[in-house]
């Protein structure tokens, strides 16, 4: 992985070269594959990362560490990590970009983390973006990802549905039967009484 392998003697784990050569010493209680240039590690019932040549990255603090994504760069190339049984996201160089205070965190889609929080003895979802600010508060029952290319999706409250977009503005109110995105912008909207169509403004169009 990237250049370096797992080794393991005596319940330790490190990583060797090609040549067989130990490059960072066998120190650790469990260990992950390299991506992006960091792995998770585990050490003393604690996990975080290091970089190639061994270096602690993330700090070993939390409780559980992911993975960098090999499907994001830049400022999107987070790890989720795990702290009292919530979840939060470190950066590259083991900032925390989002903090433990979720019980889950999606991947980012559209620049935008679908998150689930714990509210008043249940949970809410919401939206972190990439910097960890909550841009769409967790107040919902339930949302849909954010579709690649669309600037709104699907929120609900009490099994009712509304459309809100990235800015975390509701374009239309969670009072409808359902909304199903038909493409092109278009969205069917229906509520006890009729069909509409609505676009991603908000503004009632003909049915396609």
């Amino acid at each position: 992985s990237e250049g370096l392998a797992w080794a393991h003697d005596d319940g330790k784990w490190g990583f060797i070269d090609s040549t067989g050569e130990v490059v960072i010493p066998l120190s650790f209680t469990k260990v992950g594959n390299f991506v992006r240039g960091r792995a998770w590690v585990m050490k003393d019932g604690k996990w975080g990362h290091i970089d190639q040549e061994g270096k602690i990255t993330t700090p070993l603090i939390y409780d559980r560490a992911s993975d960098f994504s090999s499907s994001y760069t830049g400022s999107a190339l987070h790890a989720s990590v795990m702290l009292d049984g919530l979840y939060g996201k470190v950066d590259i160089n083991g900032e925390s970009i989002i903090p433990c205070a979720y019980i889950g965190i999606d991947h980012y889609s559209m620049g935008l983390a679908k998150v689930k929080k714990p509210v008043d003895g249940g949970h809410k979802f919401g939206f972190v973006n990439q910097e960890g600010k909550e841009v769409i508060p967790c107040i919902y029952d339930q949302v849909d990802r954010f579709a690649e290319g669309s600037e709104v999706t699907i929120v609900y409250k009490e099994r009712l549905a509304g459309l809100v977009n990235r800015e975390g503005e509701e374009i239309l109110p969670t009072r409808y039967l359902n909304i199903y995105p038909l493409g092109n912008d278009v969205f069917q909207v229906r509520d006890e009484t009729d069909t509409y169509y609505f676009n991603s403004q908000g503004k009632q169009v003909e049915k396609p």
